[in-house]
Protein backbone atom coordinates (compact mmCIF):
# COMPACT_ATOMS: atom_id res chain seq x y z
CA UNK A 1 0.00 0.00 0.00
CA UNK A 2 3.19 2.24 1.09
CA UNK A 3 4.81 1.58 -2.31
CA UNK A 4 1.54 1.71 -4.24
CA UNK A 5 1.06 5.31 -2.66
CA UNK A 6 4.65 6.88 -3.51
CA UNK A 7 4.21 5.46 -6.81
CA UNK A 8 1.32 7.44 -7.07
CA UNK A 9 2.97 10.56 -5.77
CA UNK A 10 6.24 9.99 -8.11
CA UNK A 11 3.74 10.16 -11.20
CA UNK A 12 2.05 13.61 -9.72
CA UNK A 13 5.62 15.07 -9.58
CA UNK A 14 6.40 13.80 -12.64
CA UNK A 15 3.17 15.51 -14.40
CA UNK A 16 3.82 18.88 -12.51
CA UNK A 17 7.41 19.15 -13.97
CA UNK A 18 6.52 17.48 -17.20
CA UNK A 19 3.93 20.59 -17.80
CA UNK A 20 6.21 23.56 -16.52
CA UNK A 21 8.85 22.14 -18.74
CA UNK A 22 6.15 21.80 -21.83
CA UNK A 23 3.67 24.97 -21.20
CA UNK A 24 6.50 27.29 -18.50
CA UNK A 25 4.72 30.04 -16.92
CA UNK A 26 1.46 29.16 -18.56
CA UNK A 27 1.14 26.49 -15.93
CA UNK A 28 3.04 28.26 -13.57
CA UNK A 29 -0.05 30.99 -13.68
CA UNK A 30 -2.80 28.63 -13.86
CA UNK A 31 -0.84 26.62 -10.65
CA UNK A 32 -0.85 29.76 -9.03
CA UNK A 33 -4.66 31.03 -9.69
CA UNK A 34 -5.66 27.08 -8.60
CA UNK A 35 -3.60 27.81 -5.21
CA UNK A 36 -4.95 31.21 -4.71
CA UNK A 37 -8.53 30.23 -5.44
CA UNK A 38 -8.79 27.35 -2.89
CA UNK A 39 -6.86 29.81 -0.34
CA UNK A 40 -8.99 31.25 2.77
CA UNK A 41 -7.05 34.77 1.13
CA UNK A 42 -9.63 34.87 -1.67
CA UNK A 43 -12.73 34.86 0.66
CA UNK A 44 -11.11 37.53 2.62
CA UNK A 45 -10.46 40.29 -0.32
CA UNK A 46 -13.67 39.14 -1.50
CA UNK A 47 -15.24 40.39 1.89
CA UNK A 48 -12.87 43.37 1.38
CA UNK A 49 -14.04 44.37 -2.19
CA UNK A 50 -17.87 44.54 -0.87
CA UNK A 51 -16.75 46.91 1.86
CA UNK A 52 -15.13 49.49 -0.72
CA UNK A 53 -18.10 48.95 -2.96
CA UNK A 54 -20.80 50.00 0.11
CA UNK A 55 -20.88 46.96 1.86
CA UNK A 56 -20.32 45.60 5.59
CA UNK A 57 -19.41 42.22 6.69
CA UNK A 58 -21.69 41.35 9.68
CA UNK A 59 -19.17 38.34 10.10
CA UNK A 60 -15.89 39.98 10.33
CA UNK A 61 -14.43 41.31 14.07
CA UNK A 62 -15.39 44.67 15.66
CA UNK A 63 -12.56 47.16 15.23
CA UNK A 64 -11.18 48.79 18.70
CA UNK A 65 -9.03 51.32 18.87
CA UNK A 66 -7.99 50.87 22.25
CA UNK A 67 -7.18 47.13 22.22
CA UNK A 68 -3.94 46.21 21.93
CA UNK A 69 -2.28 44.15 18.99
CA UNK A 70 -2.60 43.78 15.49
CA UNK A 71 -6.13 45.12 14.35
CA UNK A 72 -5.98 42.63 10.75
CA UNK A 73 -6.65 45.11 7.70
CA UNK A 74 -6.96 44.55 3.57
CA UNK A 75 -6.15 47.30 1.34
CA UNK A 76 -8.09 47.36 -2.02
CA UNK A 77 -7.26 49.13 -5.17
CA UNK A 78 -10.08 51.13 -6.20
CA UNK A 79 -9.04 53.00 -9.04
CA UNK A 80 -5.88 54.44 -10.69
CA UNK A 81 -5.93 57.27 -13.31
CA UNK A 82 -3.13 56.26 -15.65
CA UNK A 83 -3.13 58.59 -18.34
CA UNK A 84 -2.68 62.40 -18.04
CA UNK A 85 -3.75 65.11 -20.88
CA UNK A 86 -2.53 63.16 -23.77
CA UNK A 87 0.45 61.07 -21.99
CA UNK A 88 0.14 58.05 -21.13
CA UNK A 89 2.29 58.25 -17.61
CA UNK A 90 2.88 54.37 -17.08
CA UNK A 91 2.57 54.67 -13.51
CA UNK A 92 -0.29 52.61 -12.03
CA UNK A 93 -1.35 52.47 -8.16
CA UNK A 94 -0.32 48.99 -8.06
CA UNK A 95 3.13 49.89 -9.09
CA UNK A 96 3.26 53.06 -6.62
CA UNK A 97 2.37 50.18 -3.44
CA UNK A 98 5.35 48.27 -3.65
CA UNK A 99 5.72 47.67 -7.56
CA UNK A 100 2.74 44.79 -5.98
CA UNK A 101 0.65 42.85 -8.09
CA UNK A 102 -2.52 42.12 -7.40
CA UNK A 103 -4.01 38.40 -6.90
CA UNK A 104 -4.57 36.27 -9.87
CA UNK A 105 -7.44 36.68 -11.89
CA UNK A 106 -7.87 40.43 -10.08
CA UNK A 107 -5.84 42.60 -12.64
CA UNK A 108 -8.89 44.97 -13.08
CA UNK A 109 -9.84 47.88 -10.67
CA UNK A 110 -10.75 47.06 -8.37
CA UNK A 111 -8.35 44.87 -7.09
CA UNK A 112 -6.99 43.67 -3.24
CA UNK A 113 -2.84 44.30 -2.87
CA UNK A 114 -0.98 40.87 -3.30
CA UNK A 115 -0.85 38.99 0.40
CA UNK A 116 2.76 39.29 -0.40
CA UNK A 117 3.15 43.03 0.11
CA UNK A 118 1.72 43.32 3.70
CA UNK A 119 3.93 43.09 6.91
CA UNK A 120 3.74 40.29 8.93
CA UNK A 121 0.73 38.96 11.00
CA UNK A 122 -0.96 42.41 8.87
CA UNK A 123 -3.62 40.18 7.05
CA UNK A 124 -6.28 38.70 8.57
CA UNK A 125 -6.33 34.66 8.42
CA UNK A 126 -9.95 34.83 7.69
CA UNK A 127 -13.03 36.98 7.35
CA UNK A 128 -13.30 36.38 10.76
CA UNK A 129 -10.63 38.21 11.77
CA UNK A 130 -10.80 40.83 9.26
CA UNK A 131 -11.51 44.46 11.06
CA UNK A 132 -10.15 47.16 8.66
CA UNK A 133 -10.69 47.66 4.61
CA UNK A 134 -8.45 50.62 2.97
CA UNK A 135 -9.92 51.62 -0.40
CA UNK A 136 -7.33 54.25 -2.56
CA UNK A 137 -7.96 55.80 -5.18
CA UNK A 138 -4.61 57.19 -7.11
CA UNK A 139 -4.88 60.83 -8.41
CA UNK A 140 -2.76 62.89 -10.63
CA UNK A 141 -2.87 66.51 -8.96
CA UNK A 142 -2.32 69.36 -11.50
CA UNK A 143 1.01 71.51 -9.62
CA UNK A 144 1.36 74.35 -12.51
CA UNK A 145 0.98 74.87 -15.95
CA UNK A 146 4.50 75.45 -17.87
CA UNK A 147 3.58 77.68 -20.80
CA UNK A 148 5.56 77.69 -24.47
CA UNK A 149 5.81 79.44 -27.61
CA UNK A 150 7.69 77.94 -30.47
CA UNK A 151 7.82 80.70 -32.81
CA UNK A 152 4.16 79.87 -34.05
CA UNK A 153 1.83 78.08 -31.52
CA UNK A 154 1.56 78.19 -28.30
CA UNK A 155 1.50 74.77 -26.06
CA UNK A 156 1.76 74.37 -22.01
CA UNK A 157 3.48 71.20 -20.42
CA UNK A 158 1.61 70.43 -17.43
CA UNK A 159 3.07 69.40 -14.00
CA UNK A 160 1.52 66.78 -11.85
CA UNK A 161 2.02 65.11 -8.20
CA UNK A 162 0.96 62.00 -7.85
CA UNK A 163 -1.97 61.81 -4.81
CA UNK A 164 -3.52 58.49 -2.68
CA UNK A 165 -6.89 59.02 -1.61
CA UNK A 166 -7.05 56.50 1.10
CA UNK A 167 -10.66 55.62 3.17
CA UNK A 168 -10.16 53.67 5.70
CA UNK A 169 -13.94 51.50 7.20
CA UNK A 170 -14.38 49.07 9.74
CA UNK A 171 -15.39 46.33 7.53
CA UNK A 172 -18.08 45.08 10.54
CA UNK A 173 -20.55 47.91 10.20
CA UNK A 174 -18.76 50.23 7.03
CA UNK A 175 -18.43 52.59 9.32
CA UNK A 176 -15.33 55.35 8.29
CA UNK A 177 -12.11 55.20 10.73
CA UNK A 178 -10.15 57.62 9.23
CA UNK A 179 -9.93 59.31 5.43
CA UNK A 180 -6.28 60.96 4.46
CA UNK A 181 -4.49 61.84 1.83
CA UNK A 182 -0.52 60.48 1.23
CA UNK A 183 1.22 62.84 -1.98
CA UNK A 184 4.36 61.71 -3.56
CA UNK A 185 7.42 63.49 -4.77
CA UNK A 186 6.50 67.17 -6.37
CA UNK A 187 7.57 66.95 -10.44
CA UNK A 188 10.80 68.98 -11.20
CA UNK A 189 10.30 72.36 -12.49
CA UNK A 190 8.96 73.70 -15.83
CA UNK A 191 12.11 73.19 -18.22
CA UNK A 192 13.88 76.63 -19.91
CA UNK A 193 13.45 74.68 -23.57
CA UNK A 194 10.70 71.64 -24.03
CA UNK A 195 10.05 69.91 -27.59
CA UNK A 196 6.71 69.47 -28.42
CA UNK A 197 6.50 65.80 -27.99
CA UNK A 198 6.91 66.19 -24.05
CA UNK A 199 3.43 66.66 -22.42
CA UNK A 200 3.33 66.39 -18.68
CA UNK A 201 6.14 66.28 -16.38
CA UNK A 202 4.91 63.92 -13.54
CA UNK A 203 6.63 63.46 -9.86
CA UNK A 204 7.84 60.31 -8.51
CA UNK A 205 5.52 58.05 -6.28
CA UNK A 206 4.28 58.03 -2.60
CA UNK A 207 6.79 56.22 -0.15
CA UNK A 208 6.01 52.97 0.73
CA UNK A 209 7.98 52.65 3.88
CA UNK A 210 5.56 56.36 4.75
CA UNK A 211 2.58 54.89 3.53
CA UNK A 212 2.55 51.48 5.99
CA UNK A 213 3.64 53.91 8.70
CA UNK A 214 0.04 55.94 8.02
CA UNK A 215 -1.56 52.99 8.29
CA UNK A 216 -0.06 51.26 11.33
CA UNK A 217 -1.56 54.14 13.59
CA UNK A 218 -4.90 52.45 12.67
CA UNK A 219 -3.85 48.53 12.38
CA UNK A 220 -1.32 48.29 15.38
CA UNK A 221 2.00 46.70 16.20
Amino acid sequence: MIKHNRRIIYYIIAFVIFMFCCCGPLFATDLQNLVYDISPAKSVNNAALSVCSGSSISSASQYMSNKSGIHPIVIIIQSGEEYVGNEAVGLSTSQLLSQADSEPNSKVYPYPLSTGNYPSGVFPASVKDLQLVACIDQKYVSVESCDYFNGVNSFNVGRYQIALNINVFEANSRRLINTYTLYGSEPTNCPIQINNSQYNIVGGPVDITRFWEELRILYGT
